[in-house]
């Protein structure tokens, strides 16, 4: 599944990023997981996954919450929304995420058109044979998290028939 973003949609999403990148600097916290690159790239670059994601699914959004450790989805009531820039690249999941989350991948190498490539319960995707120590790939070091691959994630039209 994909959706092209428009114009207001891309400036919507890009300062909900922005604005949660500036929060995050202001209380002094640190980058999720040990990630060392641009937060605020990545903190727009899943505003707009998480957007598309919400539209798709016409769910509800929230795009910027100064107690966002209290919101318990990025979409609707029980989805969480990874991104990702690489064409081929794959869901990642840490071990504090929850199993009974729904957790969906968006690519955004083809921007604006973000590809929803689909999606998988969080206990089924943080098992053993996923496991990443964070030394096999440059893009994990000091990362260690669940590797899922994005070829086993469940099509995009099979989320409806799921609790969302």
């Amino acid at each position: 599944m994909r959706i092209t973003l428009t114009k207001t949609q891309l400036e919507y999403a890009d300062d909900a990023g922005a604005k949660r990148q500036a929060y995050n600097n202001s209380i002094g916290k640190a980058d999720a997981y040990g990630f060392k690159g641009d937060g605020t790239a990545i903190h727009v670059d899943g505003a707009r996954a998480e957007l598309a994601v919400a539209l798709a699914l016409s769910q509800g959004w929230t795009d910027f919450a100064r107690d966002y450790d209290k919101i318990v989805a990025d979409v609707g009531t029980n989805i969480q929304v990874r991104s990702t820039s690489y064409k081929h690249g794959n869901l990642l999941l840490h071990p504090r995420d929850k199993d009974d989350q729904v957790f969906v991948l968006v690519k955004s190498h083809d921007f604006p058109t973000m590809e929803l490539v689909g999606w998988v319960l969080g206990k089924d995707a943080k098992r053993k044979e996923y496991w990443e120590d964070g030394s096999l790939y440059k893009a994990f070091a000091g990362r260690a998290c669940y590797r899922y691959p994005h070829t086993k994630l469940k099509p995009m039209d099979t989320l409806e028939h799921t609790q969302t």
